[in-house]
């Protein structure tokens, strides 16, 4: 399994909204947001079209306009996320990077990988956004 580096920015991005909107409320300017999770700013706008499309963050253009969680975005599990970033599938690929791994042909660590697979995809359902930001806040990610 392999997260797309958006997949990781997008995950990023969310925490520190979800952060900082709890001390901060308002807009969040795309280039705070850049600069504080050292995200390239050409990067961080295609990133940022992606959680607006998927209906994750809401956009104000213009002066003091910038990003925010949607409303009860905080409340999303990761799982969730992630099926809406990286697609269904997100998990699916072989562990080992064989493209024709499939569960008629499987590579030597198939079965163990289906298993932890599962496992995973459920643990994941089971957080939300708020739970990975208390963590963060936890390690000592701050705004």
């Amino acid at each position: 399994m392999h997260l797309k580096r958006a997949t990781q920015y997008a995950i990023q991005v969310l925490v520190y909204l979800n952060l900082r909107g709890a001390t901060y409320p308002g807009w969040v300017a795309r280039r705070e947001i850049a600069e504080r999770l050292n995200i390239p700013r050409v990067f961080l706008a295609r990133v940022c079209r992606q959680l607006v499309r998927s209906g994750l963050v809401e956009v104000q253009r213009g002066p003091g306009g910038g990003f925010r969680l949607a409303s009860g975005v905080e409340s999303v599990s990761v799982g969730s996320i992630l099926q809406m970033l990286e697609g269904p599938d997100w998990a699916a690929a072989c562990i080992l990077g064989f493209p024709e791994c499939t569960d008629d042909q499987w590579c030597p660590l198939h079965p163990l990988w289906q298993s932890i697979r599962e496992s995973l995809t459920v643990a994941l359902q089971g957080w939300t956004l708020e739970d990975l930001t208390r963590e963060a806040m936890r390690r000592g990610l701050s705004v």
